[in-house]
């Protein structure tokens, strides 16, 4: 009998993609900079898509127990898409908001950068015979939310001070 979890995690990170993608379509036609008050609602949707993140872990960590490749796979793919999607909401939000993307590193190296080496990673583990290597991605993608918590925070006692 297969892990059914894993197919219900992979149900609801595919949900939260979606509203992922319905984000950054609402970034990108808004062109107006974010005022103080709706600044802090931004940190909320940011902290919604750790939360996505997150999701994306626990996910890509079930595939272990998956005996179906098509499965594996699309858990894969899925979680690449999340990444991606995350990656450019990021970027949307540093258009309107007063973050700066090129200051987030991780060991020295661009935040973005590492997610989009990341992405590049877990697609190249799509369609591999061999076991894919989950607890690598799993390990990045957690010292990417970590960065990412930490910068929210800061974020956020900022703005609140300013408020």
């Amino acid at each position: 009998m297969e892990f059914f979890p894993a197919y219900l995690l992979m149900a609801r990170l595919e949900e939260e993609v979606e509203l992922q993608r319905k984000l950054l379509n609402v970034l990108m036609v808004t062109s107006t900079r974010i005022n103080k008050e709706r600044s802090l609602k931004s940190l909320e949707y940011l902290r919604r898509t750790v939360n996505t993140l997150k999701l994306m872990v626990v996910t890509i960590e079930s595939t272990e127990r998956v005996s179906d490749s098509y499965t594996r796979e699309s858990i894969l793919l899925t979680s690449a898409e999340c990444l991606s999607l995350t990656t450019m909401i990021l970027e949307a939000f540093e258009r309107n908001f007063p973050i700066f993307l090129e200051s987030i590193t991780l060991y020295e190296e661009p935040l973005v950068e590492r997610m989009e080496d990341t992405v590049s990673f877990i697609e190249s583990c799509v369609g591999r015979s061999d076991p894919s290597p989950t607890e690598e991605i799993a390990q990045s993608v957690d010292e990417i939310i970590k960065a990412l918590e930490y910068y929210i925070n800061v974020g956020e006692r900022s703005l609140k001070g300013m408020v």
